[in-house]
C-alpha cells in the first residue's frame, strides 16, 4: 500500500492510518525504503518511514537504525559509504567510518 497524504515524493507526508501499517507492504518499488520483517512476516516499509524514528515498525526496530553523515542529512547505516550518494552534499559517501570499510566487494 505504502498510502501518504501529499504529492508524489512528499517525504514529509503522513500516513492514514495511526498504526503506520499502510506503510507496509509497498506496491509500487519507487516507495520501498527497506525490507524487514512486520508481526512476523517479511514485508516492506515505505521510504518515508525509514530513519523517521517516530514509529517502530519492524519487530526488531532496523529501520530506524540511521547515522547522522552530516548536520543536515540522516541516512540508514546501510546506505553509509555505499557509492551511491544519498546526501545532497554526498556526506553519506565521505563519512569518517567509510575509510574503515572494506572498498573489496567480492564474496569469499
Amino acid at each position: 500500500i505504502c498510502a501518504s497524504f501529499g504529492l508524489e515524493g512528499d517525504q514529509s507526508s503522513e500516513p492514514f492510518c495511526e498504526d503506520f501499517l499502510d506503510q507496509t507492504n509497498c506496491t509500487h518499488v519507487s516507495r520501498v525504503g527497506g525490507y524487514c520483517e512486520v508481526n512476523g512476516f517479511q514485508s516492506t516499509i515505505s521510504k518515508i518511514m525509514v530513519c523517521g524514528g517516530n514509529k517502530q515498525l519492524c519487530d526488531d526496530n532496523s529501520e530506524n537504525n540511521c547515522i547522522n553523515a552530516s548536520s543536515n542529512c540522516r541516512v540508514h547505516k546501510h546506505r553509509l559509504c555505499d557509492g551511491e550518494k544519498d546526501c545532497q552534499d554526498g556526506s553519506d559517501e565521505n563519512h569518517d567510518d567509510c575509510n574503515s570499510m572494506t572498498k573489496d566487494k567480492k564474496c569469499i
